[in-house]
């Protein structure tokens, strides 16, 4: 499924874990993977990003105690097919 640009790969496997992965759909380079699991009791765990940047939370002075730096660095991978890039 393409959107925005990206085109969109959902893979599921019998034990109820789950794959995303996003594609740019000009260069076919991979810009997201992300993966869950399901526990024994059938839950779904949150998404674990492993390539790309994970979503902005916003922060939330009544909930969160304590927030990153916008003025830190962010290092996400961004592997193509011929390279290793951060």
């Amino acid at each position: 499924m393409s959107i925005g640009g990206r085109r969109k790969h959902h893979t599921s496997w019998p034990d109820g874990s789950e794959m995303v992965e996003e594609y740019e759909v000009s260069s076919n380079r991979l810009v997201v993977r992300k993966v869950r699991s399901k526990s024994s009791l059938g839950k779904l765990s949150d998404w674990q990003i492993l390539v790309g940047e994970p979503e902005k939370k916003e922060f939330n002075p009544n909930r969160d105690l304590i927030a990153s730096s916008s003025k830190n660095p962010e290092f996400v991978l961004q592997d193509t097919p011929t390279h290793f890039q951060w």
